[in-house]
């Protein structure tokens, strides 16, 4: 992990006029917040505002969003925030046109501008000593930070969460070289994410981080899990081709051929889940769509293996999640896949007959599994207090210079 820090490029078109920083509050900038729709969208966010929360930090969280032609998009939050947390919902209204570009994913410097100059006539200027921003999806967060410092003459930072390095940045570079060279740190959820972003744009090698994303241990824990657990497996995620639930029939086929008696359970929903329904009928399989985390944390409990056999991750929560409840995990080797599982497990490259090398790491794992102690141990070095102490460092080395 680097921790050092450096100013703007000298060719920056920010002013070199010094940031005050005279206030106490972190000003929170997002578009992730779990919504009614999706309960469990960016359900991280929350996690780390309530890490904030609990360590005496006081904040204000802006919900990034927007209207088109009277009507709200973006969130519309299902829980509350904790104690000492104020929340700002922000939804301007925007032309149609812009609209078109958000839904593209083409998000122009002019229109970020507007957004950023919109936001700050709604805030108390004096109350904030530092921005700092999750994501660049939809309304991207972190260039509205990047806007918002010279405005409001503070530094800001950014945490990147996977598909908006993956998937948004190769579409943009510009824009996201820009907001991480501009920064005063920018954080990666995985080393492997890091280096993806690297490969993109030529960034500073001084202001970039890596936290990961943590578990709640009051949830995920191995409390109560059976000593003698049947071959039952399972998947937890969205239904959807990035996360390789295509995958599942060939993969759950392969397993099944060894292991006839072997069930598996699917939590999640999405664009496959009829499909997979069809093409899984019959063969021990149950799909029980989204759930809450303690739900998920009772069947990690009851599980033998959990799958997840992805094409693209940021950092995949659910291993450490999984390990906290004692229950190992063959993963897809993308993103921090390969960080998360640690020595437990080895994950399974892309490429040729991937199904079938998935399902035969599987099976080995089955017939070899790691100690759920182990397991458990390992997972709690990462709780959500845990990672909010490395955050808050990089806020005090911020804030100090």
């Amino acid at each position: 992990m680097n921790n050092g820090m450096v100013g703007p490029p000298l060719n920056s078109s920010r002013s070199t006029e010094p940031h005050r920083a005279s206030g106490r509050e972190v000003l929170l900038l997002t578009s992730l917040f779990p919504v009614r729709s999706a309960p469990n969208r960016g359900v991280f966010i929350d996690h780390r505002i309530s890490a904030l929360a609990a360590s005496g930090e006081k904040a204000t969280v802006v919900d990034l969003g927007y209207s088109v032609l009277g009507v709200r998009r973006g969130s519309a939050r299902v829980r509350p925030l904790p104690l000492g947390i104020d929340v700002l919902r922000f939804t301007p209204g925007i032309p149609s046109w812009q609209w078109r570009h958000l839904r593209r994913g083409d998000v122009t410097a002019a229109m970020v501008a507007r957004y950023a100059r919109q936001l700050a006539r709604q805030l108390d200027r004096s109350r904030y000593r530092l921005i700092h921003a999750h994501g660049m999806f939809g309304i991207p967060a972190g260039a509205v930070a990047r806007e918002l410092s010279r405005i409001l003459r503070i530094p800001y930072m950014v945490t990147f969460h996977g598909s908006d390095v993956n998937v948004l940045m190769p579409q943009q570079p510009e824009l996201f070289t820009a907001t991480i060279t501009e920064s005063a740190a920018s954080i990666f959820v995985s080393k492997a994410l890091q280096e993806r972003a690297e490969s993109l744009g030529h960034l500073p090698t001084g202001n970039l981080h890596v936290i990961p994303n943590g578990i709640d241990p009051a949830i995920f824990h191995s409390k109560g899990r059976p000593e003698e657990i049947p071959l039952h497996l399972l998947y937890v995620g969205n239904l959807n081709p990035l996360k390789g639930a295509d995958r599942l029939p060939e993969i759950w086929e392969l397993i099944r051929a060894e292991h006839p008696a072997a069930s598996l359970t699917v939590l999640g929903g999405g664009p496959l889940h009829t499909r997979l329904q069809s093409a899984m009928k019959g063969t021990g399989t149950m799909f029980r769509g989204t759930v809450e985390p303690p739900a998920v944390a009772e069947a990690m409990r009851s599980a033998f293996l959990v799958l997840l056999p992805s094409r693209s991750e940021g950092w995949p929560t659910v291993i450490l999640e999984s390990y906290a409840c004692g229950t190992p995990v063959i993963a897809a080797d993308v993103g921090g896949s390969r960080e998360a599982v640690g020595m437990f497990a080895r994950t399974v490259s892309e490429g040729p007959s991937f199904e079938q090398r998935f399902a035969r790491a599987c099976l080995d794992m089955v017939a070899s599994p790691p100690s759920p102690t182990d397991l458990a141990r390992h997972a709690q070095q990462f709780t959500w207090a845990a990672l909010h102490r490395a955050e808050a460092d990089v806020y005090a080395r911020i804030t100090e210079d």
